[in-house]
């Protein structure tokens, strides 16, 4: 199992959602969103990975190759989808997306309240993931996820580059939830589509007085930016 070998999320600490008990957390205008970015995207269960949600394009172009993100959410709630909207906005920009938990039970009715039934989240999920994607790429069903693109920090570990930001407008439960994930599904597709897909138009986002600062995010900084390693374009 080559742990560093890809890119993992894992949002497991301590989030808490600000919608009112009982009230549905997912839309489903947000959950039927395609996202925004070039590849319309959808999610499903693979009976090859039980007990998670995946992630990716509708179509599949010949010869694509997609970076693989392994996503764990806030909370350790145990539920693949409870994050669809935000997920599918990544998911568009041409990503792969491993979500820990299965689909949610519409019967349930899609509250904070209801996805406390289905457990928790276990670290060792997000680990499991990834060596099922390092061994499904060889089956042609599966040839478009590229898992090469995840060893880059462990070069660079203890003075990784990092990005700050703080969207103000919003409570604990942040714009995951929104429509194509808000202003969170924003900055993320920035991110995916500069540092997993080489696309280096998406960098000025994230520059001090860039894309970030002109949309009111505040106390925008950075560090270490020019240690990075851009990839080849996808």
């Amino acid at each position: 199992m080559k742990f560093a070998s890809l890119i993992s999320i894992g949002a497991i600490a301590g989030t808490v959602y600000g919608q009112q008990p009982g009230g549905q957390i997912n839309s489903p205008e947000a959950l039927a969103s395609p996202g925004t970015g070039p590849y319309a995207a959808h999610f499903f269960e693979d009976p090859s990975l039980p007990k998670y949600v995946i992630y990716q394009p509708k179509e599949i172009p010949a010869g694509f190759k997609a970076p693989l993100l392994v996503w764990g959410n806030g909370g350790c709630l145990n539920v693949g989808t409870i994050m669809a909207p935000f997920l599918l906005q990544l998911a568009s920009q041409g990503v792969v997306v491993i979500a820990t938990g299965p689909k949610e039970d519409p019967s349930k009715g899609g509250t904070y309240e209801s996805f406390g039934s289905y457990g928790q989240a276990k670290p060792e999920a997000l680990t499991a993931a990834i060596d099922w994607a390092e061994k499904s790429t060889r089956d042609p069903k599966w040839a478009h996820i590229d898992t090469s693109r995840g060893k880059r920090d462990y070069g660079i570990l203890p003075q990784v580059p990092a990005f700050m930001s703080n969207w103000a407008a919003t409570g604990h439960g942040g714009t995951y939830n929104e429509p194509t994930g808000g202003e969170y599904g924003i900055a993320a597709s920035h991110w995916v589509n500069w540092i997993l897909r080489g696309q280096t138009s998406s960098a000025a986002w994230f520059k001090d007085d860039g894309g970030a600062t002109a949309a009111g995010w505040t106390e925008v900084g950075s560090k270490y930016f020019d240690r990075l390693e851009i990839p080849s374009p996808l």
